[in-house]
């Protein structure tokens, strides 16, 4: 019986303390965001969560931002995400490229980039199969490793592209809104690497002959009208998929063309899409893509795999 007493106790204690929390201010908000920062976190979940905490308090108090004191937070904390310009240095394995099976060490791009908060690398490439093989950065210094796993017949195909993006981008983008435009974008230089190596069929005892198989999809993602962030629903869909970080995956990002920078806002879902499962499931081996093109069914995100 007095079990039973000390866990009512307990709930009604949980309860109490739930009803009286209150609704965290931009002061907190902030503080969250910039702890995060500071402390050269990448995990994407409470990024998100820093993110629907801002929309939240848009929501409940449109003026939050016209306070002399919520300026001076947004100018503090927006100084740290400067523009930055990131050289990088590409070495590619010296070894020959098969058309089938592509290199069989990783390509290394390194780079001194000054950025100072956390940020995500990415390397795309509608002509090769690539994934992901490893990835530092520390002290200012990035090292990145890409496997190329086929490549095209055709060595002018045989182009990747490299993006960064820091983990506060949504955040950030939140505050322009209501603070104004901020310069934060990591440039990289190149954008765009075409592979030197010239692309080789495999001699006949080297073939490994595969089956062929269909993609299927796996999550059809739904995003707001011109919103590039992910709602709750829809993390709960992904935290959902039965993938892991060995699991193939292709996320193809949609937007009407009609839409302001429809190309971006594409790109972007299907960023956000990539970088959360990649922090939640370990998935490193997704290819992802865009396109200028509403889905048929209204879909932000369609994700595919076998």
């Amino acid at each position: 019986m007095r079990f039973f007493l000390s866990v009512v106790a307990v709930f009604a204690l949980a309860c109490s303390a739930t009803e009286n929390k209150k609704s965290p201010t931009f002061v907190d908000i902030i503080a969250r965001a910039e702890a995060l920062r500071a402390q050269g976190s990448t995990e994407k979940a409470l990024y998100l969560a820093v993110s629907d905490d801002l929309v939240a308090l848009r929501a409940a108090n449109p003026e939050y931002a016209k306070g002399a004191e919520s300026q001076r937070l947004t100018t503090d904390y927006r100084m740290h995400f400067g523009p930055v310009v990131c050289t990088l240095q590409i070495t590619e394995p010296q070894e020959p490229l098969f058309i089938a099976t592509g290199f069989t060490a990783p390509v290394i791009i390194a780079s001194e980039c000054p950025a100072r908060a956390p940020f995500t690398f990415d390397t795309d490439s509608r002509a090769l199969s690539l994934s992901p093989a490893g990835f530092s950065y520390k002290n200012g210094k990035m090292t990145a490793q890409i496997r190329v796993n086929a490549a095209q017949a055709d060595a002018n195909e045989n182009r990747m592209s490299f993006a960064a993006r820091y983990y506060a981008a949504e955040f950030l983008m939140l505050l322009e809104k209501d603070f104004g435009a901020s310069q934060s974008a990591i440039a990289l230089t190149p954008s765009e690497y075409l592979l030197k190596a010239l692309p080789q069929n495999l001699k006949p005892e080297q073939a490994v002959v595969k089956a062929a198989s269909v993609p299927q999809v796996l999550a059809q993602i739904e995003f707001a009208g011109g919103s590039m962030q992910i709602s709750r629903d829809a993390r709960r869909q992904l935290a959902a998929l039965e993938i892991s970080r060995y699991t193939a995956i292709r996320i193809q990002g949609f937007a009407d063309a009609k839409a302001p920078r429809a190309k971006h806002l594409a790109a972007m879902r299907a960023r956000a899409v990539a970088s959360f499962l990649r922090e939640t499931k370990g998935a490193n081996t997704a290819h992802v893509e865009w396109t200028v093109k509403a889905h048929p069914d209204g879909f932000g995100v369609v994700i595919e795999g076998e």
